[in-house]
């Protein structure tokens, strides 16, 4: 089977537009389906249990095969996080990993600005744990 280089380019155009109408179609359905906080929260609750996981591999208590989706997980979540400035790991730790105290905010933002501020931290978070 020899492949010519106009069929090269055939497949490479074919390969670019399959992969142009994925993005078109994972845009459209976060336009339609918006990430919500449940969402966020069940990350930060999977990054704990990934983190545990982790704990118990190390002490030798977990078989290694086991965890190694955790350990993807782990990497997922971390480079996610790094991806974020200050002000938006400020948000994401206290509203979602380390649910400290309620109204932890009240003395830096006024509501809206909570609001507001917290809602793009969820979605720049989730977008960059999607692709990471």
């Amino acid at each position: 089977f020899e492949i010519y280089d106009d069929q090269n380019k055939q497949l490479a155009d074919l390969a670019k537009n399959i992969l142009l109408n994925w993005h078109n179609r994972v845009d459209e359905d976060i336009k339609n389906k918006p990430f919500s906080v449940d969402e966020v929260e069940k990350v930060s609750e999977k990054y704990f249990e990934a983190k545990q996981m982790t704990l118990l591999k190390m002490r030798g208590e977990l078989i290694a095969e086991i965890d190694a989706p955790y350990d993807v997980y782990l990497y997922k979540v971390e480079r996610a996080y790094a991806m974020l400035d200050p002000r938006e790991k400020n948000l994401i730790n206290n509203e979602f990993f380390y649910q400290n105290y309620r109204d932890w905010w009240t003395g830096l933002y006024s509501k809206a600005n909570f609001y507001r501020f917290k809602k793009q931290a969820m979605f720049k978070f989730l977008e960059a744990f999607r692709h990471a």
